[in-house]
């Protein structure tokens, strides 16, 4: 977050914490977001923001794909 807040323009913050609030919640209901998992990509992710190879929401969501529960893993676990 203090990547993105230091580095992104306005907009772009703005929904990149929208899209980190929505992440939480699904490793709430799905799991799968253990304490070192997380650390690692968000770590990695964060360090590519700083390094400007990541400047927008989409792509920091691109890159979080393999990580982030997706819409049937969160469903079926919300049911």
């Amino acid at each position: 977050m203090l990547a993105v807040a230091r580095r992104f323009q306005p907009p772009e913050v703005e929904r990149a914490f929208k899209m980190f609030l929505s992440w939480s919640v699904r490793f709430l209901i799905a799991g799968g977001g253990g304490g070192g998992k997380l650390d690692r990509y968000y770590g990695l992710r964060a360090k590519d923001v700083t390094e400007g190879k990541l400047t927008t929401a989409a792509a920091l969501f691109d890159n979080m794909t393999d990580v982030i529960p997706n819409d049937r893993q969160f469903q079926q676990s919300f049911l």
